[in-house]
């Protein structure tokens, strides 16, 4: 039996489980040994020059994130970003100092979060078209996954 957990709005699931929701994409969050993961990468690079047929991949569209422990989990996904996640998700800011001033951040510290979340893959950005050629538009942050999920069973 698994434990699941409202955080800022979001399912944190500490179980792996059969999810019949399979079409809708997540960012999913395991813990995995460092050792493990290049343990994991040496043999599929070994099979691949052996030439040995791997199974196939089918993109889900999920993010997957690994970490080695949940102390890093949570210094990577701190309250503050994931009060980000949950404004992005809830709220639909048209750009990241709208975003700051609904957190009532400064819009350096939430700039920053922002493009660190974006930088793995969390959150995406994109850049609104002006009028003015010599000037660039706002970014819009968007989080278009319908979970963010925390795998403990990996």
């Amino acid at each position: 039996m698994g434990l699941d957990i409202d955080l800022h709005g979001f399912k944190i699931i500490t179980m792996a489980s059969q999810n019949i929701f399979t079409f809708m994409k997540k960012v999913i969050i395991k813990l995995q040994s460092a050792k493990r993961t290049l343990d994991q990468f040496e043999k599929t690079y070994k099979d691949l020059t052996l030439g040995k047929k791997q199974k196939s991949f089918k993109p889900s569209g999920d993010v997957v994130l690994y970490f080695e422990n949940l102390g890093v989990v949570a210094k990577v996904f701190t309250e503050a970003r994931l009060e980000i996640i949950s404004a992005i998700k809830a709220h639909k800011p048209k750009s990241i100092n709208s975003l700051a001033k609904l957190l009532n951040r400064s819009q350096p510290n939430v700039h920053r979060d922002v493009q660190y979340l974006a930088s793995l893959g969390v959150i995406t950005l994109k850049q609104s078209k002006t009028k003015n050629p010599k000037k660039s538009g706002d970014v819009e942050p968007s989080f278009n996954y319908s979970s963010l999920e925390l795998d403990l069973a990996a």
